[in-house]
Parts: structure tokens; sequence; C-alpha cells
């Protein structure tokens, strides 16, 4: 009884190991690939988030912040080339607004 037992065991292991292995190996190949690619979209999608983020932060920065909204309007009537200049800016950046909306939600 002992030498079936053991023969069978024997011949099991033989025959349906080897492709057992190899579907383990293949199932595990599959969903390390799976995961990476997962992984891989989450980082591209972070990555186009940071470059929307930074580009409108570019633009933004060129907006004067310190200066208060009279002295900005004395500013503008008296200065033509800086009207233009902050209206280009502030195009750009509601431009930048609407073309990166879906990495800035």
């Amino acid at each position: 009884m002992d030498t079936e037992l053991v023969m069978a065991i024997d011949s099991i292991t033989k025959t349906i190991a080897p492709p057992l292995i190899s579907l383990a190996s293949v199932w595990i190949g599959w969903r390390l690939g799976v995961h990476s690619q997962w992984k891989q979209r989450r980082v591209d999608n972070l990555q186009k988030r940071l470059a929307a983020l930074r580009e409108v932060m570019t633009v933004a920065s060129d907006v004067p912040p310190e200066i208060s909204i009279t002295d900005l309007k004395a500013k503008l009537v008296a200065e033509l080339e800086f009207c233009r200049s902050l209206s280009s800016r502030l195009n750009r950046l509601f431009g930048l607004r609407t073309e990166l909306t879906p990495y800035l939600v």
C-alpha cells in the first residue's frame, strides 16, 4: 500500500506539478504587469497634474501680487505696455485653465 501511495504521489508530482508551476508563474507575471501598468498610469496622471499646476503657477506668478487695487488701476492707466502685458498674462492664464482643466480638477 505504501509503495502504491508513493508511486501515485510521485506520478502526480511529475505530471501535474510542472504545468501548475508554469500556470502559476504566468499568472504572477500577468498580475505584476497589470499592477505596474496601473501604477504607471497613476504616476503619469500625477506628472500631468503637477505640470499643469506648475504652468498655471508660472503664469499666475507673473501677475504682480503685492500691488493694491488702486495702485494697479493707476498703473494700468499710466503704462499702456503694462496693461497689454497683464492682459496677455491673464488671457494665457484663463486659456491654460480651460486647456488643463482635466488635470486641475
